[in-house]
């Protein structure tokens, strides 16, 4: 999902994040498990290993859209910027500190630089 969540030029810094959070996961989850499978018996560590599987399997059902469109409408606010600007494959510009008005549009929608968070 990071491919779809991110820009091309971010991807990399993307797939870090990603890598150093599961592997936080990893770090904190395997010392719980086994603690938990010494003190309280392996029978019981496995059934809490697997509530929480089954509980984060479900909040993830939950909490992700079906389907998952990857072109969203979405809007940009009245305000000034700069960036490369591409309304369509006719419509290519810089903008270099000009005003937009309101703009509410639908494209292929990533996290970067112009789009900081996900439409609602």
């Amino acid at each position: 999902m990071v491919n779809r969540s991110a820009a091309p030029t971010d991807r990399d810094t993307y797939y870090s994040a990603q890598f150093a959070l599961t592997h936080l996961c990893w770090l904190v989850a395997y010392p719980v498990v086994g603690y938990l499978g010494e003190y309280a018996g392996i029978e019981v560590a496995g059934l809490v290993v697997g509530s929480i599987t089954f509980g984060a399997a479900m909040l993830g059902y939950h909490l992700w859209p079906d389907p998952d469109p990857r072109v969203l409408t979405h809007t940009h606010e009245a305000g000034s910027h700069t960036h490369r600007h591409e309304h369509d494959e006719h419509h290519l510009h810089d903008h270099s500190d000009d005003d937009h008005e309101l703009l509410i549009h639908s494209d292929v929608f990533v996290i970067d630089g112009q789009h900081s968070s996900w439409p609602h």
